[in-house]
């Protein structure tokens, strides 16, 4: 500001703009700071908005460990389905091949079992031939012992006889 001498109607007017300059300013001010203050209110729910995403991506690979994890878990539950199933499969081969061995036994058994009657019948039929031998034997030692006791007497009959 420049002063005049004795007050002159130059101050005046250099007032006037000077506080026209400062009420623009100070509107001007004041606009800045109202946009200030939406531009820290939107920074502000910018931030929160920021938060919320950081927060759904934890939650997302929170998700995503879980979902790893019971992959994980579901594929060591197949392999161990998969291992029981193989060991039933072992277990039920190992069972077809005893059903199988029990029935050759019980086959083996049966024939043996057809064997021994068939022996019972041959020998039963072996001790009947022999109790028919041992009766004509006996039929023959008891004629030929006969014969011995009489045939001496024949010959003798016959000598005088003759």
């Amino acid at each position: 500001m420049t002063e005049t001498r004795g007050g002159s109607p130059q101050m005046g007017i250099e007032n006037l703009i000077s506080s026209d300059h400062l009420a623009r300013i100070s509107g001007e001010a004041q606009r800045n700071a109202e946009a200030a203050m939406r531009h820290t209110e939107e920074m502000a729910k910018a931030a929160q908005l920021a938060q919320r995403v950081r927060q759904r991506q934890a939650a997302e690979d929170e998700a995503v460990e879980r979902a790893q994890a019971e992959r994980v878990a579901q594929t060591k539950l197949l392999s161990a389905l998969s291992a029981l199933s193989e060991e039933q499969a072992q277990t039920m081969a190992a069972m077809n091949k005893a059903s199988r061995e029990q029935v050759q036994t019980l086959a083996a058994m049966r024939k043996l079992s057809e064997d021994l009657e068939g022996e019972r019948r041959r020998s039963k039929y072996l001790e009947e031939k022999q109790a028919k031998f041992n009766k004509g034997m006996t039929i023959l030692a008891s004629v030929l012992a006969g014969g011995a006791v009489i045939v001496p007497f024949i010959v003798l009959y016959l000598d005088k006889v003759l």
